[in-house]
Protein backbone atom coordinates (compact mmCIF):
# COMPACT_ATOMS: atom_id res chain seq x y z
CA UNK A 1 0.00 0.00 0.00
CA UNK A 2 2.69 2.52 1.04
CA UNK A 3 5.99 3.16 -0.67
CA UNK A 4 8.00 4.23 2.39
CA UNK A 5 11.13 2.35 3.35
CA UNK A 6 10.46 2.45 7.09
CA UNK A 7 13.30 0.28 8.40
CA UNK A 8 17.05 0.60 7.86
CA UNK A 9 19.64 -1.71 9.38
CA UNK A 10 22.98 -0.18 10.26
CA UNK A 11 25.67 -2.76 9.60
CA UNK A 12 28.41 -3.38 12.16
CA UNK A 13 32.02 -2.75 11.39
CA UNK A 14 33.59 -5.91 9.97
CA UNK A 15 37.24 -6.70 9.55
CA UNK A 16 38.76 -9.97 8.51
CA UNK A 17 42.02 -11.21 7.08
CA UNK A 18 42.39 -10.91 3.33
CA UNK A 19 42.54 -14.60 2.44
CA UNK A 20 39.32 -15.67 4.27
CA UNK A 21 37.55 -12.62 2.86
CA UNK A 22 38.49 -13.63 -0.70
CA UNK A 23 37.34 -17.18 -0.09
CA UNK A 24 33.99 -16.03 1.32
CA UNK A 25 33.59 -13.68 -1.64
CA UNK A 26 34.24 -16.50 -4.10
CA UNK A 27 31.81 -18.87 -2.38
CA UNK A 28 29.09 -16.20 -2.23
CA UNK A 29 29.52 -15.43 -5.94
CA UNK A 30 29.13 -19.15 -6.71
CA UNK A 31 26.00 -19.32 -4.56
CA UNK A 32 27.60 -21.74 -2.11
CA UNK A 33 26.24 -20.23 1.08
CA UNK A 34 26.82 -23.41 3.07
CA UNK A 35 30.57 -23.41 2.28
CA UNK A 36 30.76 -19.67 2.98
CA UNK A 37 29.16 -20.27 6.38
CA UNK A 38 31.59 -23.13 7.09
CA UNK A 39 34.57 -20.86 6.37
CA UNK A 40 33.18 -18.12 8.61
CA UNK A 41 32.63 -20.68 11.38
CA UNK A 42 36.26 -21.83 11.07
CA UNK A 43 37.52 -18.26 11.48
CA UNK A 44 35.11 -17.72 14.37
CA UNK A 45 36.29 -20.90 16.11
CA UNK A 46 39.93 -19.94 15.62
CA UNK A 47 39.49 -16.55 17.31
CA UNK A 48 37.25 -17.98 20.02
CA UNK A 49 40.00 -20.44 20.92
CA UNK A 50 42.60 -17.66 21.03
CA UNK A 51 40.32 -15.46 23.14
CA UNK A 52 40.70 -12.46 20.80
CA UNK A 53 37.61 -10.41 21.57
CA UNK A 54 38.50 -7.79 18.93
CA UNK A 55 38.17 -10.47 16.25
CA UNK A 56 35.24 -12.21 17.94
CA UNK A 57 33.35 -8.90 17.88
CA UNK A 58 33.59 -8.85 14.08
CA UNK A 59 33.24 -12.56 13.23
CA UNK A 60 30.24 -13.01 15.52
CA UNK A 61 28.57 -10.07 13.78
CA UNK A 62 29.42 -11.57 10.35
CA UNK A 63 27.84 -14.90 11.32
CA UNK A 64 24.81 -13.07 12.67
CA UNK A 65 24.45 -11.28 9.33
CA UNK A 66 24.61 -14.59 7.40
CA UNK A 67 21.91 -16.22 9.51
CA UNK A 68 19.70 -13.10 9.50
CA UNK A 69 19.83 -12.93 5.70
CA UNK A 70 18.64 -16.55 5.64
CA UNK A 71 15.82 -15.69 8.12
CA UNK A 72 17.31 -17.89 10.87
CA UNK A 73 16.60 -15.20 13.44
CA UNK A 74 17.25 -17.31 16.54
CA UNK A 75 20.79 -18.25 15.48
CA UNK A 76 21.47 -14.70 14.28
CA UNK A 77 20.49 -13.32 17.70
CA UNK A 78 22.81 -15.80 19.42
CA UNK A 79 25.84 -14.62 17.44
CA UNK A 80 24.89 -10.94 17.77
CA UNK A 81 24.71 -11.41 21.55
CA UNK A 82 28.21 -12.91 21.52
CA UNK A 83 29.36 -9.89 19.51
CA UNK A 84 27.77 -7.70 22.19
CA UNK A 85 29.62 -9.54 24.97
CA UNK A 86 32.95 -9.18 23.14
CA UNK A 87 32.36 -5.45 22.67
CA UNK A 88 31.55 -5.07 26.37
CA UNK A 89 34.72 -6.91 27.40
CA UNK A 90 36.99 -4.61 25.39
CA UNK A 91 34.80 -1.54 26.08
CA UNK A 92 34.25 -0.82 22.36
CA UNK A 93 31.36 1.64 22.43
CA UNK A 94 30.70 1.61 18.68
CA UNK A 95 30.86 -2.19 18.61
CA UNK A 96 28.38 -2.38 21.50
CA UNK A 97 26.02 0.08 19.82
CA UNK A 98 26.22 -1.85 16.54
CA UNK A 99 25.45 -5.09 18.36
CA UNK A 100 22.41 -3.59 20.09
CA UNK A 101 21.22 -2.16 16.78
CA UNK A 102 21.66 -5.51 15.01
CA UNK A 103 19.85 -7.40 17.78
CA UNK A 104 16.97 -4.91 17.89
CA UNK A 105 16.73 -4.85 14.09
CA UNK A 106 16.66 -8.67 13.95
CA UNK A 107 13.82 -8.87 16.48
CA UNK A 108 12.01 -6.21 14.45
CA UNK A 109 12.61 -8.06 11.17
CA UNK A 110 11.35 -11.28 12.79
CA UNK A 111 8.21 -9.43 13.88
CA UNK A 112 7.65 -7.99 10.39
CA UNK A 113 8.47 -11.13 8.36
CA UNK A 114 6.43 -13.73 10.25
CA UNK A 115 2.99 -14.16 8.73
CA UNK A 116 1.32 -15.76 11.74
CA UNK A 117 2.40 -14.94 15.31
CA UNK A 118 0.40 -15.31 18.48
CA UNK A 119 -0.12 -12.17 20.54
CA UNK A 120 2.38 -13.10 23.25
CA UNK A 121 5.15 -13.73 20.70
CA UNK A 122 4.43 -10.45 18.93
CA UNK A 123 4.58 -8.53 22.20
CA UNK A 124 7.84 -10.25 23.18
CA UNK A 125 9.52 -9.38 19.87
CA UNK A 126 8.31 -5.77 20.10
CA UNK A 127 9.56 -5.36 23.69
CA UNK A 128 12.96 -6.93 22.93
CA UNK A 129 13.45 -4.80 19.83
CA UNK A 130 12.47 -1.64 21.70
CA UNK A 131 14.74 -2.56 24.64
CA UNK A 132 17.88 -2.72 22.48
CA UNK A 133 17.02 0.47 20.60
CA UNK A 134 16.47 2.26 23.92
CA UNK A 135 19.87 1.02 25.17
CA UNK A 136 21.54 2.83 22.29
CA UNK A 137 19.64 6.05 22.87
CA UNK A 138 19.88 6.11 26.68
CA UNK A 139 23.24 4.47 27.56
CA UNK A 140 25.39 5.84 24.75
CA UNK A 141 24.19 9.41 24.35
CA UNK A 142 27.72 10.55 25.24
CA UNK A 143 29.28 8.92 22.14
CA UNK A 144 29.65 11.90 19.80
CA UNK A 145 30.98 9.86 16.85
CA UNK A 146 27.86 7.69 16.58
CA UNK A 147 25.36 10.23 15.30
CA UNK A 148 24.45 8.11 12.31
CA UNK A 149 23.86 5.03 14.46
CA UNK A 150 21.61 7.07 16.72
CA UNK A 151 19.69 8.49 13.74
CA UNK A 152 19.26 5.01 12.24
CA UNK A 153 18.00 3.72 15.59
CA UNK A 154 15.46 6.54 15.80
CA UNK A 155 14.32 5.86 12.25
CA UNK A 156 13.81 2.16 13.03
CA UNK A 157 11.95 3.10 16.20
CA UNK A 158 9.64 5.37 14.22
CA UNK A 159 8.72 2.39 12.05
CA UNK A 160 8.20 0.16 15.11
CA UNK A 161 5.97 2.76 16.75
CA UNK A 162 3.93 3.14 13.54
CA UNK A 163 3.37 -0.61 13.22
CA UNK A 164 2.33 -0.87 16.87
CA UNK A 165 -0.07 2.08 16.77
CA UNK A 166 2.01 4.53 18.81
CA UNK A 167 1.83 7.23 16.21
CA UNK A 168 2.80 10.18 18.41
CA UNK A 169 6.03 8.43 19.38
CA UNK A 170 6.61 7.49 15.75
CA UNK A 171 6.28 11.15 14.83
CA UNK A 172 8.72 12.28 17.57
CA UNK A 173 11.33 9.62 16.68
CA UNK A 174 11.16 10.46 12.97
CA UNK A 175 11.58 14.18 13.73
CA UNK A 176 14.65 13.51 15.94
CA UNK A 177 16.18 11.32 13.23
CA UNK A 178 15.58 14.09 10.71
CA UNK A 179 17.31 16.65 12.92
CA UNK A 180 20.42 14.47 13.25
CA UNK A 181 20.57 13.73 9.52
CA UNK A 182 20.20 17.45 8.85
CA UNK A 183 23.21 18.20 11.09
CA UNK A 184 25.18 15.55 9.18
CA UNK A 185 24.05 17.11 5.86
CA UNK A 186 22.82 13.68 4.79
CA UNK A 187 20.09 14.75 2.38
CA UNK A 188 18.90 11.28 1.40
CA UNK A 189 18.58 10.17 5.01
CA UNK A 190 16.78 13.42 5.82
CA UNK A 191 14.29 12.58 3.11
CA UNK A 192 13.96 9.02 4.43
CA UNK A 193 13.26 10.32 7.95
CA UNK A 194 10.63 12.75 6.65
CA UNK A 195 9.11 9.93 4.65
CA UNK A 196 8.83 7.87 7.87
CA UNK A 197 7.21 10.85 9.52
CA UNK A 198 4.68 11.10 6.70
CA UNK A 199 3.97 7.37 7.01
CA UNK A 200 3.29 7.87 10.71
CA UNK A 201 0.71 10.49 9.80
CA UNK A 202 -0.84 8.09 7.29
CA UNK A 203 -1.16 5.38 9.94
CA UNK A 204 -2.79 8.01 12.17
CA UNK A 205 -5.11 8.78 9.24
CA UNK A 206 -4.01 12.40 9.53
CA UNK A 207 -3.92 12.69 5.76
CA UNK A 208 -3.61 16.48 5.68
CA UNK A 209 -0.35 16.42 7.64
CA UNK A 210 0.94 13.47 5.64
CA UNK A 211 0.18 15.32 2.41
CA UNK A 212 1.86 18.51 3.65
CA UNK A 213 4.94 16.53 4.75
CA UNK A 214 5.40 15.00 1.29
CA UNK A 215 4.78 18.34 -0.40
CA UNK A 216 7.33 19.90 1.98
CA UNK A 217 10.22 17.69 0.91
CA UNK A 218 9.28 17.13 -2.74
CA UNK A 219 11.30 20.28 -3.72
CA UNK A 220 14.39 18.48 -2.38
CA UNK A 221 13.86 15.80 -5.01
CA UNK A 222 14.54 17.93 -8.10
CA UNK A 223 17.76 16.18 -9.11
CA UNK A 224 16.06 13.23 -10.80
CA UNK A 225 19.32 12.46 -12.58
CA UNK A 226 20.29 10.97 -9.21
CA UNK A 227 18.75 7.50 -9.25
CA UNK A 228 18.23 7.34 -5.47
CA UNK A 229 16.42 10.70 -5.47
CA UNK A 230 14.30 9.51 -8.40
CA UNK A 231 13.26 6.45 -6.39
CA UNK A 232 12.42 8.60 -3.37
CA UNK A 233 10.32 10.87 -5.56
CA UNK A 234 8.40 7.94 -7.05
CA UNK A 235 7.63 6.67 -3.51
CA UNK A 236 6.45 10.12 -2.41
CA UNK A 237 4.20 10.56 -5.46
CA UNK A 238 2.73 7.06 -5.02
CA UNK A 239 1.89 7.79 -1.38
CA UNK A 240 0.40 11.16 -2.31
CA UNK A 241 -1.91 9.33 -4.71
CA UNK A 242 -2.94 6.99 -1.89
CA UNK A 243 -3.48 9.93 0.50
CA UNK A 244 -5.75 11.79 -1.93
CA UNK A 245 -7.65 8.59 -2.62
CA UNK A 246 -8.33 8.25 1.13
CA UNK A 247 -9.36 11.91 1.21
CA UNK A 248 -11.78 11.11 -1.67
CA UNK A 249 -10.04 13.65 -3.89
CA UNK A 250 -10.03 11.15 -6.74
CA UNK A 251 -9.08 13.64 -9.43
CA UNK A 252 -5.87 14.58 -7.61
CA UNK A 253 -5.22 10.94 -6.75
CA UNK A 254 -5.46 10.08 -10.42
CA UNK A 255 -3.07 12.89 -11.37
CA UNK A 256 -0.48 11.63 -8.89
CA UNK A 257 -1.04 8.06 -10.07
CA UNK A 258 -0.27 9.13 -13.63
CA UNK A 259 2.88 10.93 -12.48
CA UNK A 260 3.88 7.88 -10.42
CA UNK A 261 3.44 5.63 -13.45
CA UNK A 262 5.56 8.01 -15.51
CA UNK A 263 8.31 8.06 -12.86
CA UNK A 264 8.12 4.29 -12.54
CA UNK A 265 8.67 4.01 -16.26
CA UNK A 266 11.69 6.33 -16.05
CA UNK A 267 13.06 4.27 -13.15
CA UNK A 268 12.73 1.08 -15.15
CA UNK A 269 14.48 2.68 -18.09
CA UNK A 270 17.30 4.03 -15.91
CA UNK A 271 17.66 0.66 -14.20
CA UNK A 272 18.04 -1.08 -17.50
CA UNK A 273 20.51 1.52 -18.78
CA UNK A 274 22.64 1.41 -15.62
CA UNK A 275 22.59 -2.28 -14.78
CA UNK A 276 22.55 -4.20 -18.04
CA UNK A 277 24.82 -2.21 -20.34
CA UNK A 278 26.67 -5.33 -21.43
CA UNK A 279 23.52 -6.94 -22.80
CA UNK A 280 21.85 -3.77 -24.07
CA UNK A 281 23.66 -3.72 -27.41
CA UNK A 282 22.87 -7.35 -28.12
CA UNK A 283 19.32 -6.87 -26.89
CA UNK A 284 18.81 -3.82 -29.12
CA UNK A 285 20.21 -5.69 -32.10
CA UNK A 286 17.86 -8.59 -31.44
CA UNK A 287 14.95 -6.18 -31.00
CA UNK A 288 15.77 -4.51 -34.32
CA UNK A 289 15.82 -7.88 -36.03
CA UNK A 290 12.56 -8.83 -34.38
CA UNK A 291 11.01 -5.50 -35.31
CA UNK A 292 12.16 -5.93 -38.90
CA UNK A 293 10.79 -9.46 -38.93
CA UNK A 294 7.49 -8.28 -37.48
CA UNK A 295 7.39 -5.39 -39.98
CA UNK A 296 8.15 -7.77 -42.86
CA UNK A 297 5.47 -10.17 -41.64
CA UNK A 298 2.99 -7.32 -41.29
CA UNK A 299 3.79 -6.06 -44.80
CA UNK A 300 3.45 -9.57 -46.19
CA UNK A 301 0.16 -10.03 -44.37
CA UNK A 302 -0.98 -6.59 -45.57
CA UNK A 303 -0.14 -7.49 -49.18
CA UNK A 304 -1.90 -10.81 -48.79
CA UNK A 305 -4.96 -9.10 -47.34
CA UNK A 306 -4.88 -6.52 -50.17
CA UNK A 307 -4.60 -9.28 -52.78
CA UNK A 308 -7.48 -11.15 -51.19
CA UNK A 309 -9.49 -7.97 -51.07
CA UNK A 310 -8.78 -7.11 -54.72
CA UNK A 311 -9.44 -10.70 -55.74
CA UNK A 312 -12.68 -10.67 -53.80
CA UNK A 313 -13.57 -7.33 -55.33
CA UNK A 314 -12.78 -8.63 -58.80
CA UNK A 315 -14.85 -11.72 -58.17
CA UNK A 316 -17.65 -9.54 -56.85
CA UNK A 317 -17.47 -7.34 -59.96
CA UNK A 318 -17.41 -10.35 -62.27
CA UNK A 319 -20.29 -11.85 -60.33
CA UNK A 320 -22.13 -8.57 -60.60
CA UNK A 321 -21.57 -8.51 -64.38
CA UNK A 322 -22.77 -12.07 -64.63
CA UNK A 323 -25.72 -11.21 -62.42
CA UNK A 324 -26.56 -8.25 -64.65
CA UNK A 325 -26.28 -10.46 -67.70
CA UNK A 326 -28.62 -13.03 -66.23
CA UNK A 327 -30.96 -10.28 -64.97
CA UNK A 328 -31.34 -9.14 -68.55
CA UNK A 329 -31.90 -12.71 -69.74
CA UNK A 330 -33.87 -14.34 -66.98
CA UNK A 331 -36.96 -13.82 -64.96
CA UNK A 332 -37.30 -11.82 -61.76
CA UNK A 333 -37.15 -14.98 -59.64
CA UNK A 334 -33.77 -15.97 -61.04
CA UNK A 335 -32.57 -12.42 -60.51
CA UNK A 336 -33.50 -12.57 -56.79
CA UNK A 337 -31.87 -15.99 -56.34
CA UNK A 338 -28.67 -14.77 -57.92
CA UNK A 339 -28.55 -11.68 -55.73
CA UNK A 340 -29.11 -13.81 -52.66
CA UNK A 341 -26.22 -16.02 -53.67
CA UNK A 342 -23.93 -13.02 -54.18
CA UNK A 343 -24.79 -11.61 -50.78
CA UNK A 344 -24.07 -14.97 -49.20
CA UNK A 345 -20.65 -15.16 -50.86
CA UNK A 346 -19.77 -11.65 -49.73
CA UNK A 347 -20.85 -12.46 -46.19
CA UNK A 348 -18.65 -15.58 -46.11
CA UNK A 349 -15.68 -13.58 -47.37
CA UNK A 350 -16.26 -10.96 -44.71
CA UNK A 351 -16.35 -13.66 -42.04
CA UNK A 352 -13.11 -15.08 -43.41
CA UNK A 353 -11.46 -11.65 -43.29
CA UNK A 354 -12.63 -11.14 -39.72
CA UNK A 355 -11.30 -14.57 -38.78
CA UNK A 356 -7.90 -13.71 -40.29
CA UNK A 357 -7.86 -10.39 -38.42
CA UNK A 358 -8.58 -12.12 -35.10
CA UNK A 359 -5.89 -14.73 -35.74
CA UNK A 360 -3.39 -12.00 -36.59
CA UNK A 361 -4.31 -10.14 -33.40
CA UNK A 362 -3.71 -13.31 -31.38
CA UNK A 363 -0.34 -13.80 -33.10
CA UNK A 364 0.73 -10.23 -32.35
CA UNK A 365 -0.38 -10.53 -28.70
CA UNK A 366 1.45 -13.84 -28.24
CA UNK A 367 4.58 -12.60 -30.02
CA UNK A 368 4.62 -9.50 -27.81
CA UNK A 369 4.08 -11.42 -24.58
CA UNK A 370 6.58 -14.16 -25.53
CA UNK A 371 9.16 -11.46 -26.25
CA UNK A 372 8.43 -9.77 -22.95
CA UNK A 373 8.76 -13.07 -21.04
CA UNK A 374 12.06 -13.83 -22.75
CA UNK A 375 13.28 -10.32 -22.04
CA UNK A 376 12.24 -10.43 -18.37
CA UNK A 377 13.86 -13.85 -17.92
CA UNK A 378 17.10 -12.70 -19.56
CA UNK A 379 17.23 -9.50 -17.49
CA UNK A 380 16.41 -11.32 -14.26
CA UNK A 381 19.16 -13.89 -14.86
CA UNK A 382 21.67 -11.16 -15.69
CA UNK A 383 20.73 -9.13 -12.61
CA UNK A 384 20.99 -12.19 -10.34
CA UNK A 385 24.05 -13.87 -11.88
CA UNK A 386 26.12 -10.81 -12.81
CA UNK A 387 25.00 -7.49 -11.38
CA UNK A 388 24.15 -8.83 -7.93
CA UNK A 389 27.45 -10.70 -7.76
CA UNK A 390 29.36 -7.56 -8.82
CA UNK A 391 27.65 -5.49 -6.13
CA UNK A 392 28.48 -8.14 -3.52
CA UNK A 393 32.08 -8.10 -4.66
CA UNK A 394 32.20 -4.29 -4.50
CA UNK A 395 30.71 -4.38 -1.00
CA UNK A 396 33.34 -6.85 0.19
CA UNK A 397 36.15 -4.73 -1.29
CA UNK A 398 34.77 -1.63 0.42
CA UNK A 399 34.54 -3.60 3.64
CA UNK A 400 38.15 -4.71 3.28
CA UNK A 401 39.22 -1.10 2.71
CA UNK A 402 37.39 -0.03 5.88
CA UNK A 403 39.39 -2.52 7.91
CA UNK A 404 42.67 -1.22 6.51
CA UNK A 405 41.86 2.32 7.62
CA UNK A 406 42.27 3.40 11.22
CA UNK A 407 39.23 5.65 10.98
CA UNK A 408 36.51 4.97 8.43
CA UNK A 409 35.46 8.07 6.47
CA UNK A 410 31.74 8.82 6.44
CA UNK A 411 31.74 8.75 2.64
CA UNK A 412 33.05 5.15 2.69
CA UNK A 413 30.28 4.17 5.11
CA UNK A 414 27.76 5.90 2.92
CA UNK A 415 29.15 4.09 -0.15
CA UNK A 416 28.72 0.72 1.55
CA UNK A 417 25.16 1.54 2.57
CA UNK A 418 24.34 2.54 -0.98
CA UNK A 419 25.86 -0.70 -2.33
CA UNK A 420 23.88 -2.73 0.20
CA UNK A 421 20.65 -0.94 -0.68
CA UNK A 422 21.38 -1.38 -4.40
CA UNK A 423 21.90 -5.12 -3.86
CA UNK A 424 18.52 -5.34 -2.17
CA UNK A 425 16.83 -3.46 -4.98
CA UNK A 426 18.54 -5.71 -7.55
CA UNK A 427 17.19 -8.80 -5.75
CA UNK A 428 13.71 -7.25 -5.55
CA UNK A 429 13.81 -6.25 -9.22
CA UNK A 430 15.01 -9.73 -10.26
CA UNK A 431 12.13 -11.29 -8.31
CA UNK A 432 9.63 -8.84 -9.85
CA UNK A 433 10.83 -9.68 -13.36
CA UNK A 434 10.42 -13.43 -12.87
CA UNK A 435 9.61 -15.46 -9.77
CA UNK A 436 12.69 -17.18 -8.34
CA UNK A 437 10.37 -19.63 -6.57
CA UNK A 438 8.93 -20.61 -9.97
CA UNK A 439 12.36 -21.28 -11.50
CA UNK A 440 13.67 -23.20 -8.47
CA UNK A 441 10.67 -25.17 -7.25
CA UNK A 442 8.07 -25.11 -10.00
CA UNK A 443 4.53 -23.97 -10.71
CA UNK A 444 2.87 -25.49 -7.63
CA UNK A 445 5.17 -23.72 -5.14
CA UNK A 446 5.14 -20.46 -7.11
CA UNK A 447 1.34 -20.31 -6.95
CA UNK A 448 1.46 -21.17 -3.24
CA UNK A 449 3.89 -18.25 -2.88
CA UNK A 450 1.42 -15.90 -4.67
CA UNK A 451 -1.32 -16.91 -2.24
CA UNK A 452 0.86 -16.33 0.81
CA UNK A 453 2.19 -13.02 -0.53
CA UNK A 454 -1.16 -11.48 -1.49
CA UNK A 455 -3.30 -12.79 1.39
CA UNK A 456 -4.16 -10.16 3.98
CA UNK A 457 -6.90 -9.11 6.37
CA UNK A 458 -9.22 -8.22 3.48
CA UNK A 459 -8.78 -11.28 1.23
CA UNK A 460 -7.55 -14.82 1.74
CA UNK A 461 -5.99 -16.70 -1.19
CA UNK A 462 -5.85 -20.51 -1.13
CA UNK A 463 -3.98 -22.84 -3.49
CA UNK A 464 -5.04 -26.51 -3.76
CA UNK A 465 -3.00 -28.94 -5.87
CA UNK A 466 -3.08 -32.64 -6.64
CA UNK A 467 -0.65 -34.77 -4.67
CA UNK A 468 2.73 -35.27 -6.35
CA UNK A 469 2.29 -32.47 -8.89
CA UNK A 470 5.15 -32.96 -11.43
CA UNK A 471 7.55 -30.33 -12.77
CA UNK A 472 6.69 -29.13 -16.25
CA UNK A 473 8.74 -27.60 -19.05
CA UNK A 474 10.21 -24.30 -17.76
CA UNK A 475 8.80 -22.09 -20.55
CA UNK A 476 5.39 -23.74 -20.12
CA UNK A 477 5.47 -23.07 -16.35
CA UNK A 478 6.35 -19.40 -16.93
CA UNK A 479 3.44 -18.94 -19.37
CA UNK A 480 0.89 -20.66 -17.10
CA UNK A 481 2.23 -18.75 -14.06
CA UNK A 482 1.82 -15.40 -15.88
CA UNK A 483 -1.73 -16.27 -16.96
CA UNK A 484 -2.70 -17.27 -13.40
CA UNK A 485 -1.00 -14.20 -11.88
CA UNK A 486 -2.98 -11.94 -14.26
CA UNK A 487 -6.21 -13.62 -13.12
CA UNK A 488 -5.25 -13.07 -9.46
CA UNK A 489 -4.42 -9.41 -10.19
CA UNK A 490 -7.89 -8.99 -11.73
CA UNK A 491 -9.42 -10.42 -8.54
CA UNK A 492 -7.40 -8.08 -6.31
CA UNK A 493 -8.22 -5.00 -8.42
CA UNK A 494 -11.86 -5.52 -9.32
CA UNK A 495 -13.64 -8.34 -7.49
CA UNK A 496 -13.92 -6.96 -3.90
CA UNK A 497 -13.74 -10.62 -2.86
CA UNK A 498 -12.87 -11.87 0.63
CA UNK A 499 -11.74 -15.27 -0.60
CA UNK A 500 -10.17 -16.65 -3.78
CA UNK A 501 -9.02 -20.18 -4.68
CA UNK A 502 -6.52 -21.58 -7.17
CA UNK A 503 -6.95 -25.30 -7.99
CA UNK A 504 -4.49 -27.36 -10.04
CA UNK A 505 -5.35 -30.76 -11.49
CA UNK A 506 -3.06 -32.84 -13.74
CA UNK A 507 -4.38 -35.85 -15.65
CA UNK A 508 -3.66 -37.52 -18.99
CA UNK A 509 -0.90 -35.05 -19.90
CA UNK A 510 -3.25 -32.08 -19.47
CA UNK A 511 -3.19 -29.44 -16.75
CA UNK A 512 -6.43 -27.82 -15.56
CA UNK A 513 -6.34 -24.62 -13.50
CA UNK A 514 -9.46 -23.15 -11.92
CA UNK A 515 -9.34 -19.65 -10.37
CA UNK A 516 -12.49 -18.63 -8.48
CA UNK A 517 -13.59 -15.90 -6.08
CA UNK A 518 -16.64 -14.87 -4.06
CA UNK A 519 -16.58 -11.26 -5.30
CA UNK A 520 -19.07 -9.01 -7.05
CA UNK A 521 -18.73 -10.73 -10.43
CA UNK A 522 -19.47 -9.11 -13.80
CA UNK A 523 -21.64 -9.45 -16.89
CA UNK A 524 -19.70 -11.77 -19.22
CA UNK A 525 -21.77 -10.66 -22.22
CA UNK A 526 -20.81 -7.01 -21.73
CA UNK A 527 -17.14 -7.83 -21.11
CA UNK A 528 -17.12 -10.10 -24.16
CA UNK A 529 -18.49 -7.33 -26.39
CA UNK A 530 -16.04 -4.74 -25.06
CA UNK A 531 -13.16 -7.16 -25.41
CA UNK A 532 -11.05 -6.11 -22.41
CA UNK A 533 -7.30 -6.08 -23.02
CA UNK A 534 -6.54 -8.33 -20.03
CA UNK A 535 -9.07 -11.01 -21.04
CA UNK A 536 -7.95 -10.78 -24.68
CA UNK A 537 -4.34 -11.42 -23.68
CA UNK A 538 -5.33 -14.31 -21.42
CA UNK A 539 -7.46 -15.85 -24.18
CA UNK A 540 -4.65 -15.40 -26.71
CA UNK A 541 -2.08 -17.05 -24.42
CA UNK A 542 -4.32 -20.02 -23.69
CA UNK A 543 -5.14 -20.45 -27.40
CA UNK A 544 -1.41 -20.30 -28.18
CA UNK A 545 -0.90 -23.16 -25.71
CA UNK A 546 -3.59 -25.12 -27.62
CA UNK A 547 -5.84 -24.95 -24.61
CA UNK A 548 -9.45 -24.08 -23.83
CA UNK A 549 -10.85 -21.51 -21.39
CA UNK A 550 -14.28 -21.09 -19.79
CA UNK A 551 -15.35 -17.97 -17.86
CA UNK A 552 -18.48 -17.94 -15.71
CA UNK A 553 -19.56 -15.02 -13.55
CA UNK A 554 -22.61 -13.75 -11.74
CA UNK A 555 -23.28 -10.49 -9.94
CA UNK A 556 -24.04 -12.37 -6.72
CA UNK A 557 -21.98 -15.54 -7.08
CA UNK A 558 -18.49 -14.27 -7.96
CA UNK A 559 -16.33 -15.36 -10.89
CA UNK A 560 -14.75 -18.66 -11.99
CA UNK A 561 -12.16 -19.00 -14.76
CA UNK A 562 -11.11 -22.50 -15.81
CA UNK A 563 -8.60 -23.35 -18.50
CA UNK A 564 -7.10 -26.64 -19.65
CA UNK A 565 -3.85 -26.92 -21.62
CA UNK A 566 -1.56 -29.74 -22.78
CA UNK A 567 1.27 -29.89 -20.22
CA UNK A 568 4.75 -31.00 -21.38
CA UNK A 569 6.80 -32.46 -18.53
CA UNK A 570 10.31 -31.28 -17.75
CA UNK A 571 12.94 -33.39 -19.57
Amino acid sequence: MLGSNIFAFYQPSKKQSKTPLEEVQKLVEEGKSRQALDLALVEYGKHKASGSHHDLLKWSAILGDIFRKNSDFGTAIRYYRESLKSGQRINDSLGIMNAHLNIGSTYLKNYRDKQELDDSTEQRLIKLSEFHFDKILNDFAYVKTASHIRATTLKNLSGLYSYTGRFDKAETAAEEAYTIYESLQDTLSMISAKSNLAVAYIFKEDYNKARDMYLDYLPLLKDTANFEILLRKEIAITNLSYIHEQMEDYEKAFEYQLESSSLNYVIEEKTKAAEIKEIEAKYNADQIKKAEAVKTAEETAKKARFQKWTTGLAIAIIGLVIALYFISKNSRLKQQNLQLQLFKQEFEKQRELEKLQIENQYKVINATLDGRELERKSIAQTLHDSVSALLSSANLHVQALKFQLKETPDELKKTQRIITEASGKIRDLSHQLISSVLLKFGLEYALQDICEKYSNSQIKLICNCDDSMPRFDENFEIKVYNITEELINNILKHSKASKATIQLHYKDDRLTIRVSDNGVGFDTDIIGKKGGIGLSQIGARIKNLKGKVKITSDRSQGTKVQFTVPAPLRV
